[in-house]
Formats: structure tokens, sequence, C-alpha cells
């Protein structure tokens, strides 16, 4: 097989290994055909080969997207495009990284520098206003509870890490026969795997709390006309009648649960506030809201007498999405204009910061939708102080698609990197509650119509990675750099021109 069509082969296989395909056994050798396809000293080789394989991974894992044409139409085609070339230079920067330290370092020291570059260009994926954390290798492992507890350390990036380091200590063992590298690989999957059975006897207590979780099944194509508003809530209210309160003291609904603005539409809420009210419990529901002339994406707590005692606005908004547009005066001069009115006819506001929800039962961290995804999020609740992860989420827009097990398997890291429970309240699906050490002990079907009972336990104690965030990305910054500045002072030496010593005759 020609070198150039080992990288998309990498990056297919790699896809096959995430949540939905059901081959995560493929993550520990699906880089070994990239590596070989890097086998020529060629900067522009390596480049092309990277972004080859990283067009081939993302166009895979993210063919779920394509489920939006019904509200995008052809628009779905360019974006889904730009989308996948985005990403795939991430790993073009990869295979130029290796390149750049395959000519500089010997194979001990670029077996360290490989899976260090790789959590590097991660880390920078999924950082800021625009970060997208879909293809991060360590999700792949979310129903391996045994290997993942890594992440309470490293977080998911730590994962990351020992997957590349293996993919790479197989391709040396296959490349050269290198039965050192192939005992090494052996030895951090060994030891992944015997932390991971470690971590998983040690179980964290706190005050136990009963949730009933409501999945209402409304199909997107109706969920945002406020003529369905009505039917909605009466199917809201039926499923509300349908909870054992003796068995919930926190009933949680998804993300902007019906096409109004609960807060301010005091005649949509009462039944809600009626409900808490009946049955002496708390109820957490996500809504629009609109205050001070702005938008917003809110999660809402009721107490037990019907009042709203608590609101969090989401911070981390979708770009390119119903929740705002950026370059959106740039669009319209293009002619985009009518996809605007469409897809987000305004532009919602961020909230000021991940802060809980603090009432009688606890500090409540609640993530909605996409912001499941990001690690630093979920730290950033528990470092100021939430004690259980909450998501709201609507996914209808992706149908019965493998985003939905993908989003989901972000809700299992969340977990094992900050030693909290984690729920998810969806519209269509996947709703489900899991432990803090990754294992899901509910969860639901996909369009289906569900109520999930169960328990959670409030927790206050932090994990390594909670308290000290991304350090094994630092830690290996500072690697390359030293290895980088090594290298250099090494280069200057072969180079600089031998002095002779006429009194000795040389």
């Amino acid at each position: 097989m020609k070198h150039w069509s080992l990288a998309p082969l990498s990056g297919a296989l790699l896809a096959l290994s995430f949540p939905g395909f059901g081959l995560n056994f493929l993550v520990w050798f699906a880089l070994i055909p990239l590596f070989f396809a890097l086998e020529e000293r060629s900067y522009k080789a390596a480049f092309g080969r990277g972004l080859l394989g990283g067009i081939a991974f993302f166009g895979v894992l993210l063919h779920w997207l394509w489920t939006l044409k019904e509200w995008t139409g052809p628009a779905i085609f360019p974006l889904y495009l730009l989308l996948i070339l985005y990403l795939s230079l991430y790993w073009g920067a990869f295979t130029l990284g290796y390149e750049f330290f395959k000519r500089r370092l010997g194979p001990l020291g670029l077996a360290l520098a490989v899976p260090a570059i790789w959590i590097l260009l991660e880390f920078a994926r999924v950082s800021g206003r625009f970060g997208f954390a879909w293809g991060d290798l360590g999700y792949a492992l979310y129903r391996r509870v045994e290997l993942i507890q890594l992440a309470s350390l490293t977080g998911a990036l730590g994962l990351s890490f020992v997957i590349v380091w293996i993919n790479y200590l197989l391709f040396l063992a296959l490349r050269g026969r290198d039965w050192r590298a192939l005992a090494g690989a052996i030895l951090i999957f060994a030891l992944l795997f015997s932390y991971g059975a470690a971590a998983m006897r040690h179980q964290l207590k706190g005050r136990e709390l009963r949730v009933a979780l409501i999945q209402p099944n409304l199909p997107q194509e109706r969920k945002s006309d406020p003529r369905n508003l009505e039917e909605f809530l009466r199917v809201y209210l039926a499923l509300l009648g349908k909870i054992d309160p003796a068995r919930a003291e926190l009933v949680i609904l998804p993300e902007t649960i019906l096409p109004a603005y609960l807060l301010q539409q005091a005649e949509y809420l009462e039944p809600f506030s009626r409900f808490a009210q009946k049955n002496s419990l708390y109820l957490l529901f996500g809504t629009l809201d609109y205050r001070q002339e702005r938008f917003y994406n809110t999660a809402a707590l009721l107490s037990p007498q019907g009042e709203i005692v608590a609101q969090y606005d989401k911070v981390q908004l979708v770009p390119f999405s119903p929740e705002y547009l950026p370059l959106r005066a740039q669009l319209e001069r293009l002619g985009f204009a009518w996809l605007i009115r469409e897809l987000a006819p305004v532009d919602l506001t961020p909230g000021r910061g991940f802060f809980s929800l603090e009432s009688s039962l606890g500090k409540i961290a609640t993530n909605i939708c996409f912001e499941s995804s990001f690690s630093h999020i979920s730290r950033g609740f528990v470092r100021n102080g939430a004690e259980l992860l909450i998501t709201l989420t609507n996914d209808a827009w992706f149908k019965r698609s493998l985003a939905l097990p993908q989003h989901f398997s972000f809700g299992v890291l969340r977990a094992v990197e900050t030693g909290r429970w984690f729920v998810q309240a969806a519209n269509t699906g996947i709703s489900g509650i899991i432990s803090p050490k990754g294992v899901i002990v509910h969860s639901s079907g996909v369009e289906t119509e569900e109520i999930l009972q169960g328990q959670v336990e409030l927790l206050s104690g932090r994990t390594f990675y909670a308290r000290f965030g991304d350090w094994l990305v630092y830690l290996s910054l500072l690697y390359l750099l030293a290895a980088s500045i090594a290298s250099v002072i090494a280069g200057s030496a072969r180079r600089r021109p031998r002095v002779t010593d006429p009194l000795k005759g040389e």
C-alpha cells in the first residue's frame, strides 16, 4: 500500500473506535499506519499526509452533521467541508511537529515527544470561544471504566497521551522488530489498567439525593414552534404526574423545555411551580430568558415553595448555530442573510461564569448542552464548590445519529475527572446517571419518552485534576521546549569548526 493511502486509513480506523461504532479496541492500533506514512523525510509530505488523515478522521466521526440538512438546506455541504478542513489542520500540525522532532531526537526522546505534541494540539483545539472537543482520543474509552480512571489525575488529555504513546511504541516494534518497544507498550497498558482497578475500589461517600429525569421526546421540527406550546405543556405535566414524589427530591427537565420565555411568562411557569409546591420538591429546567434587552440560554431552579431560587446562564455558546453567529455582518454581505434569519435570528449573550445553583439541596452545577464536552468547564464548577454535575440538553437536532452517544460519553469523563456524580437530562436522549468512577448507572433510549429515577450523592472532595488542571499539557510543552533547545545546542556544537593547537603539532 502506498504511503499516501496509509494516513486516511489511520483516520478512518481511529474514527471507528469512537462511541457509537462499537470498535473502541481500534484506538490502540489506529495511528500505526499514519506513522508508517511519515517515514519519508519531507515536511511537505508530512503535512499533506496529516491533512489527509485528519479529513478521513473528522469526516467519518462527524458524519452526523448531515442531519442538520433539514434546517440548513444545501448550506450544510460547504459548512461541513469548512469544519472538516479546519479540524484537519490540527492533524497537519501534528505531523509537522513529528517530522521536526524526528530529525532531532533519538527513539526514546521521540517516543515521549509524539504524545506530547498530540495533546498540546488537542488542548489548543478545545480552547477559546471556538473550542471543539469532538475527536479527543480519550472518549473512545468511555465504556472501559477500568482504563479511564487516569482522568482523575490528568484529565481526558492524559488518556490521549497514553493512547498515542502506545500506538507509537507498537509502530516502533513493528518497524524495527524492537521487542523493548513492545514490552514498553504492554507495561504502560498494564499500569493503566492496574491503576484503574485500584481506583475503582476507592469509593467516595456523600449526602444522598433522589433525582428524577424527564425525557419528553419532542421532535425538533415542532419543538421551536410556539403554536405547539400548549400541547408540549400537557406532555410535561402528564410525565410529571407519573413521578413518585417519595422517590424524588429533585426533578430535572431538559434544555429549553418550551418555545416560551418561562421566567417572563407567568402563565406557563405557574403549572411547574404548582407541581413543585404540591409535591414539596425542587424542579430544574432549561428555558430561554430575556432581560435587559438580552437573550440567554438559562437553567432555572424552582424551590418546593414554587419560587425561582437560582439561575445559571450558559457561558460557552455554540458558534455558527442558533445560539450565535460569528461574522454575522460579513455572512450577510456574502448573501447568507436568508440562512441567518432561519438559523440564528438573534445572538444569545454568554453568562458571567461557571457558578453553581445554590439552595438547601447544596451546590449544583448545570452545564447546558455543548458545555459538558469541555473539561475546564466542569472543573471550573467544582473549583467554585459544585457538589453535583448536571447537564440539560436538547440533542433532537441530530435525531438518532451517533452525535447522541458521543455527547453522552463526555459526561463519563467529566464524572471521573472531577470525582462527581453526573446527570444528563435530554429531550430525545440520551439521558442518564453516571457515578464518579464513570459507571453508567442508568441510561435512556433514543427518541423515547421516559422517566428515569435514581439516587446520586453530593460530594465535596477534589480530585488531583480538579485541583491542578491540565498540568500534563504544560509539562509536555516544557519537555518539547527543552528538547528543542537541547537539539539546537547539540547542532551548534557539531557545526563549530575544530580548533587545533599548533604547539601540539596537530
